[in-house]
């Protein structure tokens, strides 16, 4: 997959607002990611649990969704070319997953943590928070490969549980609970559609 194909995809269900809105989704669904991936690994470190085919399932949706909103705020930013360069190709890593989850957390709050003016091209210390995206973006993708996932499969998934959710747009009824089919979400994570493959 070429990283403007992805990008399209992202495009098709993204819901389209201000500037400003939209950095503001990326900076509070960024914040949720890590949060909902470092719960994943709560469960194994906390809880002694196994990394069961169930939990690398949803870790792998967490991943894609993770992915998707860091993309999307790269492209909101104007920054793709950051990214595009080393958009595929990384291999394994061995890492320690507390510390690395760690620092995925502080770039999150980094991230978080700048305010969009509309009198600048970007907000806060354009260095800073760059340095806080590009960080995020390479430990997210180290992750995903530590974890024996394929990069470019986790970026698939996440398009198919996607349009199994909205169609071929962005539906808003479909970001409520009862708007939503879980297990058919899920399945595509699995089995990613063949049809997304030429997006």
């Amino acid at each position: 997959m070429e990283f403007k194909d992805y990008l399209e995809g992202i495009n098709r269900t993204w819901n389209k607002d201000s500037k400003k809105s939209e950095i503001d989704h990326c900076r509070l669904a960024i914040m949720e990611e890590v949060g909902e991936i470092i719960g994943w690994y709560k469960k194994i470190h906390g809880y002694k649990k196994e990394k069961t085919d169930e939990w690398r399932t949803e870790l792998k949706g967490e991943f894609g969704d993770l992915t998707y909103y860091l993309v999307k705020l790269f492209e909101i930013t104007g920054e793709t070319e950051m990214i595009e360069h080393d958009f595929k190709g990384l291999s394994h890593q061995n890492l320690f997953e507390i510390e690395h989850l760690t620092s995925m957390s502080r770039f999150a709050v980094q991230i978080s943590e700048f305010h969009y003016s509309t009198n600048t091209s970007i907000f806060g210390d354009p260095a800073f928070y760059l340095n806080s995206m590009d960080g995020l973006w390479d430990f997210t993708r180290m992750l995903i490969v530590y974890e024996g996932f394929d990069f470019e499969d986790v970026l698939l998934s996440n398009l198919s549980k996607l349009q199994t959710r909205h169609g071929s747009d962005f539906d808003i009824d479909s970001t409520l609970e009862k708007g939503r089919d879980r297990k058919a979400e899920t399945d595509s994570l699995i089995r990613p559609s063949v049809n997304n493959r030429k997006i």
